[in-house]
């Protein structure tokens, strides 16, 4: 009934409807991390630039490095208080 490129681009519209009405950083962080997933799958499934795979790694990579320093910041602040 549908294919697989349709599904992708409407959970990725919906993701960035929950992306732009949302306040919390790590709900952004999250749905941040679901879109480039859906982007990138999107992207594999209809043959997508190599550059475009590229780009999609490393902007994820960033971001769980990101998050990861942003967690352990939190943790380190919430010991000294």
């Amino acid at each position: 009934m549908f294919n697989d490129l349709f599904i992708l681009q409407i959970l990725s519209l919906v993701t960035l409807v929950f992306f732009v009405s949302t306040y919390n950083i790590l709900t952004l962080w999250y749905l941040a991390g679901l879109y480039l997933v859906f982007l990138g799958l999107l992207l594999l499934l209809d043959d997508g630039d190599i550059f475009i795979g590229f780009l999609w790694v490393i902007d994820l990579g960033v971001g769980l490095v990101f998050f990861y320093f942003y967690i352990t910041l939190f943790d380190f602040f919430a010991s000294k208080s």
